[in-house]
């Protein structure tokens, strides 16, 4: 399975490589000519840093991820933001060489073309993903360290989103995890029984060193693990879990004056209420 993983991130990564060169290209024909772009010899620099550039900022946005690139959202908002970058270094080159050629619709049709054809190669991927799970290829065995309320629930979104390619081989008890006579053996038999791929630690009480355990079991085996943070407690209308940066952050209570709607509801209640007293 890791060999497999590994395939598929250099097909999707060599892909997209091939896709913003067709873009680049494409896009210099239609803003001006072949000839034009062949007799600017030095465009194609832009070219190679655009590719250097896209390379780069592959591992930083997690754009290839397979855990996030199972939720197309997060995977369009992460290129939106690639190709931002590239519009950024494409103004700077041109504006440093002094270009006075390809300028403005050059720029257009490149961030277009590429934002519709890695679309497209996504999409499609997707569906053939999704096509190949439905016969049973491509499935990464799971297993659910812990049988808590949290770890049912993330068992049932796995349930219900075949699409995402997990089979769940176990849920290991969350008592026996959590006691101090805790037995390591115990999952390192089960990884290597049931072949698993990927760990999900998904325990409501677990302290740092039951998590430290099982992530050195798991890099010891050579399988991939995920953590799961409890906030199944926090889901309700007087908690909203957002992200600040890189940090989930929990707010409580949020305030309804918060929205445009109610502040505008309240400013003519106060206006209303002044010229009726007045």
């Amino acid at each position: 399975m890791i060999v497999n993983r590994k395939s598929i991130f250099i097909l999707r990564f060599l892909g997209d490589l091939l896709l913003l060169n067709i873009s680049f290209v494409l896009a210099a024909i239609w803003a001006q000519s072949w000839s034009a772009l062949i007799d600017r010899y030095y465009m194609f620099f832009l070219l190679i840093a655009l590719n250097l550039l896209w390379s780069a900022t592959a591992y930083y946005f997690n754009f290839y991820d397979e855990l996030f690139s199972r939720n197309f959202p997060i995977q369009f908002a992460n290129l939106l933001k690639k190709i931002a970058l590239q519009i950024a270094a494409s103004i700077l080159f041109i504006f440093l060489w002094k270009e006075d050629l390809f300028t403005r619709y050059f720029i257009i049709y490149y961030a277009l073309l590429l934002l519709i054809l890695i679309c497209a190669r996504i999409i499609l991927a997707r569906k053939i993903l999704k096509h190949l799970r439905k016969h049973g290829k491509n499935i990464r065995n799971l297993l659910i360290v812990g049988d808590g309320e949290l770890a049912q629930n993330f068992k049932a979104l796995i349930t219900k989103n075949p699409d995402f390619g997990y089979n769940v081989k176990g849920m290991l008890e969350e008592k026996k995890i959590l006691s101090e006579n805790f037995d390591a053996h115990e999952i390192e038999s089960k990884l290597a029984e049931e072949k698993i791929d990927e760990v999900v630690v998904a325990l409501s009480e677990a302290s740092p060193k039951v998590v430290d355990k099982v992530i050195q079991i798991c890099d010891k085996s050579a399988v991939r693990i995920h953590i799961v943070p409890d906030y199944f407690r926090f889901v309700s209308k007087k908690y909203q879990v957002t992200l600040f940066g890189n940090f989930p952050i929990v707010t409580v209570r949020n305030e309804p004056l918060a929205e445009a709607q109610w502040r505008f509801v309240k400013r003519t209640f106060d206006v209303v209420f002044s010229i009726i007293v007045i």
